[in-house]
């Protein structure tokens, strides 16, 4: 069984403070892709990147913070509409 709902809850919660607490203080830069499935359906991805130094060795690294589904419009304006929604609601 993949487990109860308010553990996938749980889990879920924890790994959005995670990401929250790694990209403190960082400067980052965010990637958006979209695409369209073999089904016909929109998906959106918003994706963050930052270089981590570690004992003087630089490594890049990335992260999705937000990918869903969208039935809306693919126009770019509703697109940013819909992340700073959901990101807004994750993040902060």
């Amino acid at each position: 069984s993949i487990g109860s709902g308010s553990r996938l809850i749980h889990d879920a919660t924890r790994i959005q403070e995670a990401k929250r607490e790694i990209l403190k203080g960082r400067s980052v830069s965010l990637t958006c892709d979209h695409w369209t499935s073999c089904a016909n359906e929109n998906f959106t991805a918003l994706t963050a990147h930052w270089i981590e130094d570690n004992d003087y060795t630089l490594e890049l690294r990335s992260d999705i913070l937000e990918c869903f589904l969208h039935k809306e419009s693919s126009e770019s304006e509703t697109l940013a509409y819909e992340f700073v929604e959901k990101v807004y609601e994750k993040y902060s």
